[in-house]
């Protein structure tokens, strides 16, 4: 009688620990990671931590829904490793994807590309150094960097921290270093070392350090020294291109602003440029395909009871642009303004503060031009900061600049968006967002350039303000109106 109620007992037990195993394996929550084979439009899809021996399922969108693509099934560890091609599918580079096991969905991901060469943006593609010499190669990206093949490793090594990439020099000879960032593809770095020069101690100097372009407008530098010259910083690529050619640093005005410029010889020493490219001269018609920039931006109170952003002051805002714009639109703390002015402007706006203003106060700013490319720019106004208007912007520094913190206090430029962006989502378009989210009274979290469930809150109240499904990812109709400056 004991034995029976033993083994029934112990049976009870068997059944009540494969009901808690198998509860336990139905709350695993799959882990998505995609590896994009280089040089090809094939992906590799890897499934960990999911249900084990479960149908995996990969989600993206279409052009009018979201499709879905039977993976295969996982192991008896929850494992599931696959190669998928992209073009077949019609998945889009950065396309928000995502799997699920069992009803169960992982996070969401940005769907990469490797196979485009030229993709990943580089300080430089071709540089020359000597042997011992080590120089930093930036890439203008916020995603993780690898190094998938480097053809001479006893020529020269790298090192990767970052968005710096370090070469340094170790014989005689050339190499080619293939370098790629998660979606945004791969770039080759052509790297030739020399032997070391020690008879010549020529300082290296250059026949202007300081010049003046316009938008489109190319102009040479000579440069004078021991030869081998690089580029190893340019503070602003996005305004002017600097490229070595022969003896000569060959410079293009891209869009409106002024870059630092350091060019190093081949024995170490290095002479700086500072390149200023002006919104338009009259000698160079600047061009309405190109994303208008904002060129000047100032806010001025009337300091009522003695305070700039007290209770009944009246601040003036004042914008100008690099090209001709429709009336821009300002917001501040997600009120639309009345704006005066015409053309590249000066454009102005007033607002009298009732008190309960959220500080700092946001300010944005959109603007289209006659080819209806959107430009944007955003702030923050309070009464810790004075003339960092002046700073941001080169204007002449005088206490009329008043408390100004810009956002994007080194330079004020226009965001474009073209990615789709995600919860896991990082980068300078972010940030953006999280401005304009800000500027428009949906958000209210940090401004740190990372896609989580706040700024996902925030972007489905965008939508659902614009008519758009509340989706809270960025896809092709967000990524419109965002563009339009809405």
């Amino acid at each position: 009688m004991k034995k029976s109620k033993l083994v029934a007992r112990f049976s009870m037990l068997i059944l009540l620990l494969a009901f808690t195993a198998n509860e336990v394996k139905a709350s695993q929550v799959p882990f998505l990671s995609l590896t994009p084979i280089t040089g090809s439009s094939s992906v590799q899809v890897v499934v960990n931590g999911a249900d084990p021996n479960s149908e995996a399922f990969l989600y993206y969108p279409t052009t009018s829904s979201v499709a879905s693509t039977d993976l295969g099934q996982t192991n008896v560890n929850g494992y599931l490793s696959t190669t998928t091609n992209s073009s077949l599918l019609g998945i889009a580079v950065n396309a928000p994807v995502y799997v699920r096991t069992n009803g169960i969905q992982s996070q969401i991901i940005s769907w990469p590309n490797y196979s485009s060469a030229g993709g990943l943006p580089l300080s430089q593609t071709n540089i020359t150094l000597s042997v011992g010499q080590s120089l930093v190669v930036t890439a203008s990206v916020s995603g993780q960097i690898s190094m998938p093949n480097n053809t001479n490793p006893s020529v020269a090594g790298i090192g990767i921290s970052g968005n710096q990439i370090t070469v340094n020099g170790f014989a005689p000879g050339s190499t080619s270093v293939n370098l790629c960032a998660a979606y945004l593809g791969c770039n080759t770095l052509f790297i030739t070392v020399q032997s070391a020069i020690t008879t010549s101690n020529t300082n290296i100097s250059l026949g202007q350090s300081q010049v003046n372009l316009t938008v489109g407008q190319h102009l040479s530098v000579p440069i004078t020294g021991n030869g081998a010259y690089t580029v190893t910083d340019n503070s602003a690529r996005s305004s002017v291109t600097a490229n070595i050619n022969g003896n000569n640093v060959d410079l293009t005005g891209v869009a409106f602003g002024g870059a630092n410029i350091k060019i190093c010889q081949i024995s170490g020493q290095c002479a700086n440029l500072y390149a200023y490219v002006s919104p338009n001269n009259g000698t160079a018609a600047v061009q309405v395909s190109q994303a208008p920039l904002l060129s000047s931006f100032s806010a001025n109170s009337n300091n009522a009871g003695g305070g700039f952003l007290n209770a009944s002051s009246m601040l003036t805002l004042t914008v100008a642009t690099n090209q001709d714009v429709n009336t821009p639109i300002i917001t501040l703390n997600g009120i639309t303004l009345p704006v005066s002015g015409s053309n590249s402007g000066p454009y102005t706006a007033t607002y009298t503060l009732t008190g309960n203003e959220v500080k700092p106060i946001a300010v944005g700013i959109t603007f289209k031009n006659s080819a209806n490319n959107s430009g944007q720019a955003y702030f923050s106004l309070s009464n810790s900061a004075s003339n960092i208007v002046a700073a941001a912007t080169g204007l002449p520094n005088n206490n009329t600049a008043s408390a100004v913190d810009a956002v994007n206090s080194s330079s004020i430029k226009s965001v474009e968006f073209t990615r789709l962006l995600s919860i896991g989502s990082r980068g300078n378009d972010v940030i953006a967002l999280q401005k304009r989210l800000t500027t428009d009274g949906f958000y209210s979290g940090p401004i740190n350039g990372s896609f989580g469930p706040l700024t996902s809150a925030g972007l489905k109240k965008y939508q659902t303000k614009h008519g758009l499904p509340a989706a809270g990812v960025v896809g092709p109709a967000t990524l419109k109106l965002l563009n339009q400056g809405l």
